[in-house]
């Protein structure tokens, strides 16, 4: 977690000094991005804060406002207590964990624009929920694939040339069957803006 928050206020520290520019109608973004998850809710009882990284790839359909596609790969480790009812279920010194492939579509709308810009955030799209477990003789997994939610706030750090980056926070809900999967994201990164360097 403080590797995380080290490279989040890097990312601050190289773009703020920078100059700026703007990005116009048409214009394309690539970033790629990093950071933790923290499982709130139902989740929460089951899985410890993991890790992520990803990519997203936005179109400026005016310059504030973004469409675009983003996929992540989440990592939780599971927790102890639930640790404790596997072993007692199953066999002791089992160890498990939880992936989620979330694959979805964001709207994107810069509040203020400028150098520091902060936005809204909103998806929505697939997540595959996938748990593995083992130890001593006992090995498996179960995956599953829901409609889920994003929401939340970030801010755009533009820098020089067409390079840039991001922190964010969102919250995800996926629809689950019997308990929705909740988790908190905190994601930074490096943006490259295609069109914007003019």
């Amino acid at each position: 977690m403080r590797k995380i928050c080290m490279l989040m206020v890097s990312i601050l520290i190289l773009a703020l000094p920078a100059a700026s520019f703007g990005v116009e109608k048409g214009d394309m973004e690539f970033g790629i991005g990093a950071g933790a998850g923290i499982p709130i809710g139902d989740f929460g009882d089951f899985a410890k804060t993991g890790y992520l990284f990803g990519v997203n790839f936005g179109y400026y359909v005016t310059p504030v406002f973004t469409l675009g596609l983003e996929a992540d790969y989440h990592h939780f480790g599971a927790s102890e207590d639930y640790m404790d009812i596997l072993e007692l279920l199953l066999v002791e010194g089992l160890e498990a964990d939880f992936s989620i492939f979330q694959g979805t579509a964001y709207a994107r709308y810069i509040l203020v624009p400028g150098k520091f810009a902060p936005y809204i955030k909103g998806g929505a799209g697939l997540y595959n929920v996938k748990e593995t477990w083992s130890g001593g003789d006992e090995s498996g997994d179960s995956s599953d694939s829901y409609f889920g939610i994003s929401g939340g706030l970030g801010a755009q750090f533009q820098g020089e040339g067409m390079t840039g980056g991001f922190v964010e926070m969102l919250f995800h809900n996926a629809f689950a069957d019997d308990e929705n999967v909740q988790y908190i994201q905190l994601r930074g990164g490096i943006t490259l803006f295609l069109g914007a360097a003019k």
